[in-house]
């Protein structure tokens, strides 16, 4: 059912090269999307050829412990990371990039993932034209 009524949409949204995809806090199979590397990297990046960014829903990742019993929120950014997350949507926590960073360093995390995180939003950034204009509204400019 997935593959027939629900893949089809998000396949031509994916060929019309777009940006970015923003996951929703649902589970497929008892698999919580943001931590599916079925879906994010094996699906969306590599058969699919997203070359987009992924970014979550708001506050997910800590909402993960809650609600599906992951051990802790490192372990939710942790999982999530390697599963294809590029982008945690966390306005007013700071300790997501302290604790990316410590998961990094202790090489719970590759460092390649992160690398590869920046260039997707990096580009999606140059090709919206954010580092020539980086002002929403003309009258800013």
């Amino acid at each position: 059912m997935l593959e027939r009524y629900h893949y089809p949409p998000f396949q031509v949204v994916v060929a019309e090269n777009s940006s970015t995809m923003m996951l929703n806090s649902v589970e497929m199979n008892g698999t919580p999307v943001h931590i599916n590397k079925a879906l994010l990297t094996d699906l969306l990046k590599n058969s699919w050829n997203f070359n987009g960014f992924i970014v979550s829903d708001y506050q997910s990742l800590l909402q993960l412990t809650i609600k599906y019993n992951i051990p802790s929120y490192r372990e939710a950014i942790r999982l999530a990371i390697l599963a294809g997350l590029d982008m945690y949507m966390v306005p007013l926590d700071f300790s997501f990039t302290d604790i990316l960073y410590d998961l990094v360093i202790n090489k719970e995390v590759p460092e390649e993932l992160i690398t590869g995180s920046v260039r997707r939003i990096l580009r999606a950034k140059q090709n919206l034209g954010l580092f020539e204009n980086p002002y929403s509204f003309p009258s800013n400019a």
